[in-house]
């Protein structure tokens, strides 16, 4: 695995920026009516396809308090 640079650190404007992006992406899914938990589970999802253990690190334990059961993270990669 490679280092990641902190985004937060090296380029604020776009961190920034990005989590704007999050915060209206969230809002739209949940005006769709989309669950919390199936939110978390594709963000688990991209994050595994991204390879990024940061952002595992995050999603994994916001899937399983939006309800997402084990078993299913599990399986997720298969």
């Amino acid at each position: 695995m490679t280092d990641r640079p902190y985004i937060d650190k090296t380029q604020p404007a776009v961190y920034r920026a990005l989590n704007n992006t999050t915060r209206v992406a969230k809002e739209a899914y949940e005006a769709a009516g989309l669950s919390p938990a199936l939110i978390e589970l594709v963000d688990v999802w991209v994050s595994q396809i991204n390879g990024c253990p940061t952002c595992l690190s995050i999603h994994v334990p916001g899937a399983r308090k939006a309800g997402v059961e084990q078993r299913m993270l599990d399986l997720l990669p298969s």
